[in-house]
């Protein structure tokens, strides 16, 4: 009976992209916001390189951490409040920053609920930063044509067609409060 071993390589010789093209080890690759270490470039794994492990053995994966560089704070303008936690979960606290944000309320001639200001966007930031968000409350928004639902379907009596339309289309900032 034989046993093959494989040796762990050294992940500072391999790329982000190229480390888990190794034949033989699964390799299970994060990447994390770092302040020192430049992007791309090996922050640490799970096994040191030069360590045999046996080829027959039922887990022969390694965790490898490249670094993503420093946190990047993009804009995000234009959407919903609704959105900015599972975002900020998604783009900083899964790779490792704690990029927080507060919001507040802004008179705004865009629909409620939608971000109209930063405090900072589109700029590199600590790790543990807070942003604060304006959000609009929607004061002066006017639906139009272009960003509200008509209702299309119609009564067809005889030859006759009627539309049927809904009784009040307009949303209006009173109406519309949940305060």
């Amino acid at each position: 009976m034989t046993i093959s071993t494989l040796q762990v390589p050294n992940f500072n010789d391999y790329t982000l992209e190229s480390a888990a093209e190794i034949e033989g080890i699964s390799t299970n690759i994060k990447k994390r916001f770092s302040t020192s270490a430049p992007y791309g470039s090996l922050i640490s794994q799970s096994l040191e390189a030069g360590t045999f492990i046996d080829d027959k053995a039922n887990d022969k994966a390694i965790t490898v951490v490249y670094s993503a560089g420093k946190p990047y704070l993009k804009s995000y303008f234009g959407s919903l409040e609704g959105e900015l936690a599972e975002s900020f979960y998604n783009d900083y606290t899964v790779n490792g920053a704690n990029i927080n944000y507060t919001i507040h309320s802004v008179d705004s001639a865009e629909e409620r609920g939608t971000v109209v200001e930063m405090s900072n966007y589109n700029a590199y930031v600590a790790m543990d930063y807070t942003v604060s968000i304006g959000i609009s409350n929607g004061s002066g928004y006017t639906p139009t044509a272009d960003n509200t639902r008509a209702d299309d379907e119609s009564d067809v009596v005889g030859d006759t067609e009627e539309a049927v339309l809904p009784s009040d289309t307009k949303k209006t900032a009173s109406s519309d409060s949940n305060d």
